[in-house]
């Protein structure tokens, strides 16, 4: 039926268009730790008219700074721009998720150095760069020596590094394979036994050093030259000690400190003396005389050797006993010496002899050859006890003046007798009336 009709219509009414409601998809951005909640993102818009000029923003956060993956990423503040953004109304989720990673750091190493103990034990300090300001954060590492002797740069090895303390999980931590450090040798003393000695014209001696401070198990020796000051005997006497010096498989990680000198003693040299006591002829007393000869004196040594000599007794005799006592040394170097000498040995005594003084008596013709007289004795020693006696008889019996008498038979009587020997004439004169 509308052709029955014409229409009459205002020029214009009034009505709303409703902003278009789009969706915003949030994708967060993966970051690196860096103390901060801070996020970035994008926001991808659905439903937006083709050919309009819409974009979208909003305020990201992270719930907390900490490292992790899959972390809760909040969105606020979502705002529309560009020449159409009028006519939309956004709509974004609440929250997305994203990674922190761990931010890596670097570990400067410094190996302390050591003085030599055996081992190749290390430890050192760990100093990190590129820690967030405020962060709790250590480090530490095993340390370990490439072996265990001393020397200087000596390669140390880093193994096992870890983090610490309350943000340690926000890091991961770098560190060089190895750092350079020293290990010094071992400062060691030695005790000085030095060696007693016998005399023997040189300061040499020897001695032994025993070592205090080395390593169970090292193989370390010492060894030092020694000199006493002088060469004479005495006691408690100084020895030098010098070139104290280490060997053995061990000894380069050591260094040595030894006494400049200790004590000894040098005893005397026993000395042997072989004595030779002179015969003598018989003089009424036990003095003896002899000769000391030395074994065993040191070449160029200045040493001689007495002794006091007498014989058992003052009697004449084959080989009698002469006592030695009272033995002694003297000269330049006597004092190094200490003699030994024999008790006794043995020598002769001669007998004296004497000479006998023949007076032959005169007398009256009797017929007979007979003839009598006195001797007296020329050398006696005083105090002795001897008398002579022999057979006197004149040549025949005629009466005559002096009349050869001849002296036969001599002999010697008395408690000393056998002292002497007896020496007469053979004839005298004499008359018979």
């Amino acid at each position: 039926d509308a052709g029955n009709y014409t229409l009459s219509l205002p020029a214009s009414i009034l009505a709303d268009i409703f902003r278009k409601a789009i969706t915003g998809t949030v994708i967060a951005d993966d970051k690196t730790y860096d103390g901060t909640t801070t996020a970035t993102g994008t926001v991808n818009l659905t439903g937006v008219i083709a050919g309009d000029e819409v974009t979208a923003s909003a305020l990201l956060a992270f719930a907390d700074a900490n490292a992790g993956n899959d972390r809760t990423v909040t969105i606020s503040g979502g705002s529309l721009g560009g020449a159409d953004a009028g006519n939309y109304t956004l709509s974004l989720p609440a929250s997305t998720l994203a990674n922190i990673f761990q931010k890596t750091i670097t570990g400067t190493v410094v190996a302390n150095d050591k003085i030599y103990d055996g081992t190749t034990s290390a430890i050192g300090t760990v100093n990190l760069s590129g820690v967030i300001a405020g962060d709790q954060v250590t480090a530490s590492a095993l340390l370990a020596f490439a072996d265990a002797n001393a020397g200087s740069d000596k390669t140390v090895t880093i193994s096992g590094g870890s983090l610490g303390g309350a943000d340690a999980g926000n890091y991961t931590l770098s560190l060089p394979a190895s750092t350079l450090a020293d290990i010094f040798r071992k400062a060691i003393t030695g005790s000085v036994v030095t060696n007693d000695k016998t005399y023997d014209g040189t300061t040499d001696t020897t001695g032994t050093v025993s070592l205090n401070g080395v390593i169970a198990g090292d193989e370390v020796t010492a060894s030092a030259i020694f000199a006493f000051v002088d060469a004479n005997a005495g006691s408690g006497k100084t020895v030098t000690v010098s070139g104290g010096a280490l060997s053995g498989a061990d000894s380069a990680n050591y260094t040595l400190t030894l006494a400049a000198s200790t004590l000894a003693d040098i005893f005397q040299k026993a000395l042997t003396g072989t004595v030779v006591a002179n015969d003598k002829t018989y003089d009424g007393t036990t003095a003896a005389t002899g000769t000391i000869s030395l074994s065993g004196v040191v070449a160029g040594d200045q040493v001689t050797a007495s002794a006091i000599l007498a014989f058992a007794d003052a009697n004449a005799g084959s080989d009698k006993i002469v006592t030695i006592s009272g033995g002694s040394l003297t000269g330049a170097d006597a004092g190094n010496y200490a003699l030994s000498l024999p008790a006794s040995v043995l020598a002769d005594i001669f007998q004296k002899a004497i000479t006998g003084i023949v007076v032959a008596d005169d007398k009256t013709y009797d017929g007979t050859t007979g003839a009598s007289g006195s001797i007296t004795l020329d050398g006696l020693i005083a105090g002795d006890e001897v008398a002579a006696s022999a057979i006197l008889a004149f040549a025949d019996a005629n009466a005559g003046s002096d009349k050869t008498v001849s002296i036969t038979g001599g002999s010697l009587g008395g408690a000393d007798a056998g002292n002497y020997t007896l020496s007469l004439p053979p004839t005298t004169l004499v008359d018979i009336f």
